[in-house]
């Protein structure tokens, strides 16, 4: 680790840090903005003050239980790396101190720090700018007014043709040409029409019958298909009793199933830990009743939870 990673570390624990001999940082805060172009959340920047001078011993100790060193040892070291800033910043040249930002010494002689984003800093994890676009409007375009005109005598001469036209006596089942007359619009009758009683026989009365009915086409209703399958229940209430690492979790699972605890099964949970249910259960209900029976079955139990996926 270089110095800069101590004054990060510092700042993020401290909001301050105090570097003997060239200056102190401290964390500043900032509410939101509202520029021409974005919006600024608030978030927190650096602020550097070369009139901080005087050691607080903060950086020694975090080299010391860095580095397990002495104190005096982590001191004397701190006081090599600000020497070589020193010495930079004499030359002319920017010492660039990471995530931070850059110091370099003005003609006048005084020590300028130019910070960067300080996206390491807690206040300002997940906020970033946002960028407001302007959109130009765009008039909608005007249509000629002989234009629009003609389009409405089109029309209206369309409506009086369909109006007025003569109509012709259909010889299909449907009629193709356009009606205002609602009573157009039906089928000519498939059955054959039987004479008057008074003037036919019973004979000729029976075959006209039979000639209907066979005129006539039944349509069977289709016939329901009901499917007896059942879906399968699903078990995403999970009654847990533990959580533990992966090879202690498979002996503990072991263990439950030897005491007659059959659905017992393990349900990985993140990276190096995994939980132990004593069974699942497709309703919470039951999984909460079953929770209550197992706390009051004893104490190693007493703990049990219900999971759900």
């Amino acid at each position: 680790m270089l110095l800069s990673d101590y004054i990060e570390q510092a700042l993020v624990k401290h909001d301050c840090a105090i570097v003997p001999g060239l200056g102190g940082f401290v964390v500043q805060r900032e509410s939101a903005r509202i520029l021409e172009d974005k919006v600024l959340p608030p978030h927190s920047t650096v602020g550097f003050n070369p009139l901080l001078t005087h050691t607080d011993g903060q950086l020694a100790a975090d080299i010391m239980r860095n580095k397990e060193i002495s104190y005096k040892e982590a001191d004397t070291l701190l006081c090599e790396w600000i020497n070589e800033w020193q010495r930079a910043l004499e030359a002319g040249n920017a010492v660039d101190m990471g995530k931070i930002g850059t110091l370099q010494r003005q003609p006048d002689g005084h020590i300028e720090f130019l910070p960067k984003d300080m996206y390491f800093l807690p206040d300002n994890l997940g906020l970033s700018p946002i960028f407001r676009h302007r959109k130009e409007l765009t008039k909608p375009r005007k249509q000629p007014i002989l234009l629009t005109y003609s389009r409405y005598v089109a029309a209206c001469a369309a409506f009086a043709l369909l109006l007025f036209a003569p109509g012709n006596t259909p010889t299909s089942n449907y009629v193709d040409y356009a009606t205002l007359d609602p009573t157009i619009w039906t089928r000519q009758m498939l059955a054959t029409p039987v004479a008057p009683a008074d003037t036919c026989s019973l004979e000729d009365l029976q075959s006209t019958k039979v000639a209907a009915t066979d005129s006539v086409i039944v349509n069977e209703a289709p016939t329901e298909v009901t499917s007896t399958e059942e879906e399968p229940e699903v078990y995403k209430f999970h009654l847990i009793v533990a959580a533990l690492d992966e090879i202690s979790a498979e002996k503990y699972c072991a263990n439950l199933k030897e005491k007659g605890h059959d659905k017992a099964h393990v349900i990985p949970y993140k990276k190096g830990l995994y939980r132990i249910a004593i069974a699942s259960y497709a309703q919470r209900q039951q999984a909460l009743d079953a929770m209550e029976t197992l706390r009051k079955a004893g104490s190693s139990y007493a703990k049990a939870w219900v999971y759900c996926e």
